[in-house]
């Protein structure tokens, strides 16, 4: 097995699998702080859509992804529902405009079909040198965010008015955390598709909340778990001959089960919290 990154396009697939798990598993974390699952989901479907475009009118696709991804992260994190209306239904109108649109551009486009799985499901093991770079880049930018300023934003997500009344500008943090996510799921859907995209932003996170005991090691664990799986499934999907990105998704998947009986079990032997205390 481990002779498969003995080749040249096993190691560049490993590279953007590990860069790519590192920002979005991270980012992830402070996402689901936040609650916005969707969000995640919405800006995926945007990023594939600005692909979608930036394909048919021959320009890049990463940079018409980034683009539309930017807008998309900045309007969600600006702009609030009207009064009566649930503040989700931004990010809904988000996906379903997005998921309609990518069809509609790619109907009458000579890629077509072949194109639109691609964006889907990606093809980790033809990523190029440039979208290796790209992801390294993102990666970088995401850790050195969250060692200068997690604190910030992990106060501005869990508890925006409570940072306000501190005097900490909240707006200003979730639009960064916004923004950064929209950049790390561009960048990363040209290479690894969209479905495996949402998975790494979301499923580490998950696994990392249901297991880690304290939240300041949850970033942390994120990033591990979502670095193991995306190389492990990579090397078995080489010698299994299966797809790559429905794989590590499966993968991350199927590993939240026994996490969240392991939760259950914890919670019970533990007992519930004092009174007033914490746990």
């Amino acid at each position: 097995m481990g002779s498969a990154f003995a080749l040249g396009f096993m190691r560049m697939a490993g590279a953007a699998g590990l860069f790519a798990s590192v920002a979005l598993s991270s980012l992830g974390v402070y996402m689901m702080y936040r609650r916005m699952v969707f969000v995640g989901l919405a800006l995926a479907q945007v990023a594939t859509l600005g692909a979608a475009l930036g394909t048919v009118l021959g320009w890049p696709a990463t940079i018409t992804a980034l683009v539309a991804t930017i807008a998309a992260a900045t309007a969600l994190g600006l702009l609030n529902a009207p009064r009566g209306v649930p503040s989700e239904a931004l990010v809904g109108w988000s996906y379903a405009f997005a998921a309609a649109g990518t069809i509609l551009v790619l109907a009458r486009s000579a890629v077509g079909h072949e194109y639109a799985m691609d964006l889907f499901f990606g093809n980790i093991l033809f990523v190029t040198q440039a979208e290796v770079w790209a992801l390294a880049g993102v990666a970088a930018l995401v850790v050195a965010t969250l060692c200068l300023w997690s604190r910030q934003l992990l106060a501005a997500v869990v508890d925006p008015d409570s940072a306000r009344a501190a005097g900490l500008a909240a707006t200003r943090w979730i639009l960064l955390l916004h923004v950064e996510i929209g950049v790390a799921v561009a960048v990363s859907l040209t290479a690894l598709g969209a479905l495996v995209t949402f998975a790494l932003l979301v499923l580490p996170a998950v696994l990392a909340l249901l297991l880690a005991r304290r939240a300041k090691g949850t970033v942390v664990m994120a990033a591990t778990i979502a670095v193991a799986a995306s190389g492990l499934t990579l090397l078995l999907s080489y010698d299994w001959d299966l797809p790559t990105g429905p794989l590590t998704v499966c993968g991350l998947a199927l590993l939240a089960a026994p996490a969240f009986v392991l939760k259950l079990a914890r919670a019970r032997t533990e007992g519930p919290p004092a009174r007033g205390g914490r746990r």
